[in-house]
């Protein structure tokens, strides 16, 4: 009678553990890990404010982005950049202690061409960067999960300092 007891015990506990463990499952997001910078750097003259907008197209389904600078100076501003010069990152909400949810690393084996874009920016204007191969699609090597996420867009400069551009709060369905 003894022996049955003991063996009851441990059994027993193992199932209150798969109790608890599925009683408190709520749907988990793991974070891809931290990207690597990105191939190409961004060289800004003047005073250029940057912003980003990002939408979610069902259709596709895909990102589509939009990478604004405004010259907030009475002198003309210029930017240099590479084709890969920026990058996208989801967290679960903004601030400093934010969860890393998704970038946009591009598959394995992709290969980013070497190509100057130079943008000039008359005093006090607006204008869309264009030209950029990665920040746009659904070709990612992490797909993105479902849920509404709080994104950033990543650049570098020469000396790998890092610029962190703000961008909107979308929901990826």
């Amino acid at each position: 009678m003894m022996l049955f007891q003991i063996r009851l015990c441990p059994v027993n506990f193992l199932l209150l553990l798969l109790v608890i463990s599925f009683s408190s499952c709520k749907k988990h997001v793991q974070s891809p890990g931290q990207p690597e910078l990105p191939s190409h750097s961004l060289r800004m003259d003047g005073d250029i404010k940057l912003q980003g907008v990002i939408n979610w197209d069902r259709s596709g389904p895909s990102l589509e982005t939009e990478i604004w600078a405004e010259n907030m100076s009475s002198d003309t501003a210029k930017i240099e950049a590479g084709p890969c010069s920026f990058q996208l990152l989801a967290y679960r909400t903004s601030g400093d202690d934010r969860e890393l949810i998704w970038h946009n690393q591009m598959p394995e084996g992709y290969i980013c061409m070497d190509e100057l874009l130079t943008y000039t920016i008359n005093p006090k204007e607006e204008k869309q960067l264009t030209g950029f191969m990665n920040i746009s699609g659904n070709t990612w090597m992490h797909k993105i999960p479902k849920g509404e996420w709080e994104f950033v867009i990543r650049a570098k400069t020469e000396t790998n300092d890092l610029i962190l551009i703000p961008a909107n709060r979308v929901e990826v369905r």
